[in-house]
């Protein structure tokens, strides 16, 4: 089972000069002396069964449409939730960009520089892999209602760039996806290549080691 959960981080202005089974059962009765005497007995029972969810989202604190100053530091913290019932692999991806004041997206680099610096945390370094493919995998099992690390702590603006980018705006998008874990190991092999396209080993104290 496979979530995926998209949420924009905010955008920033710039300052400008059961699954529920019924069973029925039914018992037909009997017969005595030659004379047939049926009797009927129905019986109807609501089983509740409650499957595993899967489901993920984006936890963050951060002002949304904000409007900073370039020399100003803006707080965004940034972490990743199992808000589903069941434990999970989980990865996630990035994205940011700019658009200028026709909305037409600009580059954010200016000479091979970013134009705005984000602080990682050292959970971020340390916690995830970079798959190469454009996705991070979380190096341990996410277990159900539990969060990993802060990955974001602020993000600060080059005042170098303030003349080109002072009519912008800047936005930054995060994506998860999870699948679920089982406690048996050929399942979790065949769902994570099915839906990550990759191979990993889970070592002690759910500790993944991903390829």
């Amino acid at each position: 089972m496979r979530d995926d959960a998209m949420k924009y981080l905010g955008r920033i202005k710039m300052k400008r000069p059961l699954m529920v089974l019924m069973v029925v059962v039914t018992v037909c009765l009997t017969a005595v002396g030659g004379i047939y005497a049926w009797s009927k007995l129905s019986a109807s029972v609501t089983n509740n069964i409650k499957t595993p969810t899967v489901d993920t989202e984006v936890v963050e604190k951060f002002d949304k449409d904000s409007t900073v100053d370039w020399f100003d530091q803006v707080e965004k913290e940034v972490q990743f939730k199992n808000t589903g019932t069941a434990p999970v692999f989980l990865r996630v991806s990035y994205a940011e960009f700019w658009k200028d004041a026709d909305g037409k997206v600009i580059s954010g680099l200016v000479d091979g520089n970013e134009v705005v610096n984000k602080n990682w945390t050292e959970a971020w370094q340390n916690d995830w892999f970079d798959g190469g493919d454009g996705w991070y995998y979380y190096k341990k099992v996410l277990p159900a209602n539990e969060m990993t690390a802060k990955v974001l702590t602020s993000l600060k603006f080059d005042s170098n760039y303030a003349e080109i980018y002072q009519t912008a705006d800047y936005t930054l998008k995060f994506v998860s996806e999870a699948v679920q874990y089982s406690d048996d190991d050929s399942v979790n092999h065949r769902a994570v290549q099915a839906n990550f396209g990759r191979d990993f080993k889970v070592i002690s104290n759910n500790v993944i080691t991903w390829n």
